[in-house]
């Protein structure tokens, strides 16, 4: 019977133990609704813990957080970083959080050319396709 009661208190104590975490997940998407794979998201408490973990190959993140309030950060290449502050994360909740994001493309006005601006690069383009000698240039800015 003390056995029993043993158990019993352990068991509870684990289940109380476990409870004060709730899990954190969702999808990180871009604005057209694709989902961008192996984005960042790193939690910080209000004490400096921070934990982290990345988006699977299908935008999905999962992430373990015990009671309190963080700091979410959201990131990705080629995408803006998104925080959200005072986010309270509670076991109360089910133990289980949904938080989608959507991520907005970083407007960085750089060219992977040695052209200055979009301008020139379309003046570029048009004189090399009148002449029959060079290949025309093709110039990306964000």
């Amino acid at each position: 019977m003390k056995f029993l009661q043993i158990l019993v208190l352990i068991l509870g104590l684990f289940i109380f133990a476990n409870a004060q975490n709730a899990t954190l997940t969702g999808n990180v998407y871009d604005k057209h609704g694709s989902l961008i794979q192996y984005a960042a998201v790193k939690a910080k408490s209000k004490d400096g813990k921070e934990y982290t973990t990345k988006s699977n190959e299908d935008g999905i993140y999962e992430i373990e957080l015990v009671n309190g309030t963080y700091s979410i950060e959201f990131s990705a290449n080629l995408f803006e970083t998104y925080t959200i502050q005072n986010y309270r994360v509670s076991s109360a909740y089910k133990l289980k959080l949904n938080l989608d994001v959507i991520l907005e493309v970083e407007a960085t006005g750089k060219c992977n050319k040695e052209s200055g601006n979009s301008k020139e690069s379309l003046k570029s383009l048009t004189k090399n396709k009148k002449s029959k000698n060079k290949k025309p240039e093709i110039v990306i800015c964000l």
